[in-house]
């Protein structure tokens, strides 16, 4: 098969304009780039707009990121007014509310303002709220990738173990609640439904399927990088950016955001009925009970894998571009507004690590 990463036109009618601009999924956009009106070679031209543009998603990227290290800093402080602190560290009820709140303030209210601003600017279109057509092949994936996740966050505990081994502990808030069925389903409001819902629309729904155009596989990567950034926390950095993955690819096969709303709820909500198992039960019984979970997940999506597998659908389709996978992901971190984000993120969790180990 065709490298189109490494696309070389050797005649004139190679040489015509890559038309990315189609019905597909990534044809979000219109064709003005490729306009006539340059003295250099097609190609070089073409180049160039093509970095222009992946600078144009990191920007976007960027100020995503922004706004919600913006909005953090805007409703933290008010948590300092009188005995607002003091409530939300004791009360679990009012923490949880106030959490569902943060999570629609600071973390969808950034992105639905830069996805207007981008969509203003013909940079950006959600199409991804179609429903998938095959529904078997839909239910294997999101299968398959409840339990890659799962395998993901089994890597990551072992990446907590590798550092507390080394003498260096890994801050993680694991908060567990009153057992009364109200605290329970608030758990899962908080922690399994509204991540689901508004993580997925920013980060797949947005980023992910602006940057499609690049490649299927471009995107999952720089879409997921951001995903992990934005968690900001040295545990679920390299959970969320092996998750972020699967639900790319979950997102990207299926062409909607459910399927990857689903799997990203599946996978929030194991950690809820974990959390509640091991509050109610005594260790050993709660670790069985885990363990027959846990088995059951991996049979079945072991068995989905299979059939994702015998339907020889599970490849990314191939887009022509000009510029190779690792220019395109050169160009997008590189960006000055991503780049600072990035390193301020990353600076945030180091912070944090420091400080749980002095």
């Amino acid at each position: 098969m065709q490298d189109f990463n490494n696309f070389q036109p050797n005649n004139e009618q190679q040489r015509e304009p890559v038309n990315h601009y189609d019905r597909s999924p990534q044809g979000v956009y219109n064709r003005q780039w490729y306009e006539k009106g340059f003295d250099f070679a097609r190609e070089q031209r073409a180049r160039l707009l093509e970095k222009s543009a992946i600078k144009s998603l990191a920007l976007i990227s960027g100020a995503c990121m922004l706004g919600y290290l913006l909005m953090q800093g805007a409703i933290i402080p008010i948590l300092s007014f009188g005995d607002l602190w003091q409530r939300f560290e004791s009360d679990y009820y009012f923490e949880s509310g106030l959490s569902i709140i943060f999570s629609v303030i600071a973390v969808g209210l950034p992105f639905l303002l830069v996805y207007f601003f981008a969509k203003s600017r013909k940079k950006a279109s959600l199409n991804s709220f179609r429903k998938p057509k095959d529904k078997v092949f839909t239910t294997a994936l999101i299968i398959m990738g409840f339990g890659l996740c799962l395998l993901a966050s089994y890597i990551t505990n072992i990446i907590y173990m590798l550092f507390k081994n080394a003498g260096v502990t890994l801050p993680y808030e694991d908060v567990v609640p009153p057992l009364e069925a109200a605290a329970v389903a608030l758990l899962f409001i908080k922690t399994a439904v509204v991540p689901a819902l508004i993580e997925e629309f920013a980060v797949r729904g947005f980023l992910l399927q602006s940057m499609r155009k690049f490649g299927d596989g471009f995107a999952i990567v720089m879409s997921s990088l951001v995903f992990s950034l934005l968690h900001a926390n040295a545990v679920q950095i390299p959970f969320a950016f092996m998750a972020g993955l699967v639900l790319g690819y979950v997102f990207c096969k299926t062409n909607s955001i459910w399927p990857s709303v689903i799997v990203h709820f599946l996978n929030n909500a194991f950690s809820c009925v974990e959390t509640v198992i091991f509050a109610a039960l005594p260790e050993d019984t709660a670790r069985n009970v885990d363990n027959i979970l846990t088995i059951i997940i991996a049979v079945t999506a072991l068995l989905s894998l299979v059939i994702v597998l015998i339907s020889k659908r599970y490849s990314l389709p191939k887009i022509r571009t000009y510029l190779s996978n690792a220019e395109k992901a050169k160009v997008f971190i590189y960006q000055p507004l991503f780049f600072i984000m990035a390193l301020l993120f990353l600076g945030l969790t180091l912070l944090d690590v420091f400080n749980a180990n002095v």
